[in-house]
């Protein structure tokens, strides 16, 4: 009796071999592979907890990839003098010289108010969007990119023009006066406070200048770093209003939650929706993700962000203005006790969230926030796996 199939069966059981030889290579991966999904309004500061990792445990963004991030500085020294000029109006000051009005008008056509055009890209034209990208800022927009080609060689006359006009310097002093209650946002005070600096020919950023940039996050972003053995896997899905729906495929495999909300917003009106209340907006969205019944048994880390620039509004702006249960002094710990707990009430009973309140632009502060989240993460993961 002869066996027809012996060398085809030999050639199979190889194959089989090969295949759970790359099952247990993959099934060993991502046991060292921790997933983390990373929530919360635009503008909470979720890039920037992203840059401060890269910083801490990444390749530190090194010089030779640097240049990459002007574009987006000199769209947000744009979008500072944007705001400064909106301000010289309700401010009654005039420009020195009259004939800065055609200049300025040609500053207005050549770098348009981008983020009101993003919001309706957003919307309107998301299919073209890069959601696998890697990389700090994704792909952008094809109806905005005639607009982004102006940031990649900025006029920089036109642009200090506008900056040392002598009308527009007053009123950025007004602005940045710390007991004035009407100022720029931290990182558009940042940025035109070193203007000089970067509109220079040879300007590279620096850590602290890419730190600072505000860029809306578009589709999905994700980050691994390895540390100790170890691969975090953060995925960062945008939080605009209208991309929220986005956020549930990503539920499964994650090993914990990780959700920014600015303090400072408690204040401020939603840009999609000028009738919400931006804090009421971020407390909706946590209470739709904590209670999710695919996370019901996920681990939650949150980020109450911002606390500089939220302490600083506290000076001028009465808590209980846009929260009128609130019946505590206007003090930043009771006012953050506050928050904090208007987010908890959202939680089901039993599950924990583990709270930070942070300034994710604060590199030294940062640090140790960093560390205690990733000994926190590492013990959600043991936990999960069942390897105590």
């Amino acid at each position: 009796m002869s066996c027809s199939g012996g060398e085809p069966d030999r050639s199979a059981l190889a194959r089989s071999r090969s295949i759970d030889h790359q099952l247990d290579e993959e099934r060993e991966r991502r046991q060292k592979e921790i997933q983390l999904l990373v929530l919360g309004a635009s503008g909470s500061g979720k890039s920037t907890f992203i840059k401060q990792m890269r910083i801490r445990y990444g390749d530190g963004f090194p010089e030779n990839e640097r240049h990459y991030f002007k574009p987006f500085i000199y769209e947000n020294i744009t979008h500072a003098l944007h705001h400064v000029l909106d301000h010289m109006a309700s401010m009654k000051i005039d420009f020195n010289d009259p004939s800065m009005t055609e200049t300025v008008s040609e500053f207005e056509k050549k770098y348009p108010r981008i983020r009101a055009l993003l919001l309706h890209t957003v919307e309107e034209d998301g299919t073209h969007f890069d959601h696998n990208n890697t990389n700090l800022f994704p792909a952008r927009p094809r109806r905005l990119s005639n607009f982004y080609c102006h940031y990649e060689k900025p006029d920089i006359f036109l642009i200090l023009q506008v900056w040392l006009d002598p009308g527009v310097q007053e009123c950025y002093k007004n602005l940045n006066d710390p007991d004035n209650e009407i100022f720029l946002p931290y990182s558009e005070e940042y940025f035109l406070s070193n203007i000089e600096r970067i509109m220079q020919q040879n300007y590279m950023p620096t850590l602290a200048d890419i730190l600072h940039i505000r860029k809306t996050t578009i589709g999905v972003q994700e980050s691994v770093f390895t540390i100790n053995n170890l691969s975090y896997r953060f995925i960062d899905v945008a939080g605009q209003k209208s991309q929220r729906k986005k956020w549930i495929p990503f539920f499964e495999g994650v090993s914990a939650v990780i959700f920014f909300a600015a303090l400072s917003a408690f204040d401020e009106i939603l840009e999609e929706e000028p009738a919400m209340n931006s804090m009421q907006d971020s407390l909706q969205a946590f209470s739709d993700v904590v209670q999710n019944r695919f996370l019901e048994n996920m681990n939650f880390i949150l980020f109450l962000n911002k606390e500089d620039l939220f302490i600083r509004k506290l000076k001028f702006t009465k808590m209980s203005k846009n929260f009128p249960d609130y019946t505590g002094d206007n003090s930043p710990e009771q006012c953050q006790e506050y928050i904090k707990d208007k987010f908890l009430e959202k939680k089901p009973n039993k599950k924990n969230i583990y709270t930070h309140i942070t300034c994710a632009v604060d590199e030294t502060k940062m640090r140790n926030v960093l560390e205690n989240m990733l000994e926190m993460i590492v013990e959600f993961n043991i936990r999960k796996c069942g390897t105590y």
